[in-house]
């Protein structure tokens, strides 16, 4: 049995804007200096961010970007 986890996008470390030189989909994890994708699996340090809704449409976003590149 597997247990469904948030991504790192509802890490409040995970910034999405931080920085502009990352590729489509990826943000700035504070936790670990470094860049990381928004799906990415959450490590030791995840520490779920208050700002939640504005996360959850990111996420929606990126989802649905994923989907139409998966179709073409």
């Amino acid at each position: 049995m597997t247990t469904a986890h948030d991504p790192c996008a509802f890490c409040e470390r995970f910034k999405a804007t931080l920085r502009t030189d990352l590729a489509p989909g990826y943000g700035w994890c504070t936790a670990w200096d470094r860049a990381t994708p928004w799906d990415g699996q959450i490590g030791v340090l995840f520490k779920e961010a208050r700002d939640r809704a504005p996360r959850a449409r990111y996420v929606a976003q990126q989802q649905a970007q994923q989907q139409v590149l998966e179709k073409a």
